[in-house]
Parts: structure tokens; C-alpha cells; sequence
């Protein structure tokens, strides 16, 4: 049924893929903490503060949007965004949109010929929601 060959090459498939994602994670921990160190959460916080609710929150989706990293850098940031005092419900629609809005997958349905009509609506669909959940999460930290 199985034989030493099938395992021997599941072995060195998960070997080259786990060396891949171990130094992906380490730049983009890098990378991450390069952008904490030099665009500090408080910065951040007072781009945020003085707006209508409303606006904060989809900041706060925008914010996730233009992260082009998938979720291992997002819990990063968003600790150093809560630990910088930034306010809860962007941060909530900032984690939503992070990997669900990044440049990646907005760019290649533009790319696509076909797909591209749908990427307005994908944007604007996915904003709305990330900055739609994130005031009942922020009111349900408040309890």
C-alpha cells in the first residue's frame, strides 16, 4: 500500500515547504517590527482619534487593507496597535480586513480581464463588513 519511496517524498515535501514558511515568518517579523519601530502605534492613534465612529472604523479596515502580509503579521501589529492605546472597534475591523483585503488579492482580480468588474464590488463589500463587525465587537468589550 505504502512504500518507503511515497514517504520518503511526503519527508522532503514537508521539509522545503517548513524551511520556506520559517523564513517567510522571520522577514515579515522583520518586517513587522521595523514598521512598529518606525510607525508607532501612536501615530497611528491620533490618525484615528477626532473622527466620527463610523469614519474610525473604516480607517481602520483601510489600515488592514494595504498590510501586505497574511495573518502572521497581522497579530503583531494589532497587539502593538492595542498596546499603542489605539481604539478597540478599528482595531476588531482592522484585524477583519487585514487578510481578507491585502494588495494581493485585490490585485489579481484586476489583473484578470474577466474578474476585474467584481473587484469594486469584492472592496467595498469586504470594508463594509470588516467595519460592520467591528462596533458590536468593540461594544462587547466595553462590557
Amino acid at each position: 500500500m505504502f512504500e518507503i519511496n511515497d514517504f520518503y517524498t511526503a519527508g522532503k515535501f514537508f521539509l522545503v515547504i517548513a524551511g520556506e514558511l520559517v523564513l517567510i515568518f522571520v522577514a515579515v517579523a522583520f518586517i513587522v517590527g521595523l514598521l512598529l519601530e518606525y510607525l508607532p502605534p501612536s501615530h497611528i492613534r491620533g490618525f484615528l482619534a477626532g473622527r466620527l465612529i463610523g469614519v474610525q472604523y473604516f480607517l481602520g479596515a483601510g489600515l488592514g487593507a494595504i498590510t501586505p502580509f497574511c495573518s502572521c503579521s497581522t497579530v503583531p501589529i494589532l497587539t502593538g496597535l492595542l498596546r499603542g492605546g489605539v481604539p478597540f472597534g478599528p482595531v476588531m475591523a482592522f484585524l477583519f480586513a487585514s487578510p481578507v483585503l491585502n494588495p494581493v488579492i485585490v490585485a489579481v482580480p484586476l489583473l484578470c480581464v474577466i474578474a476585474s468588474a467584481g473587484t469594486p464590488a469584492l472592496i467595498s463589500t469586504c470594508a463594509i463588513m470588516a467595519a460592520a463587525v467591528g462596533l458590536p465587537v468593540s461594544q462587547l468589550s466595553a462590557l
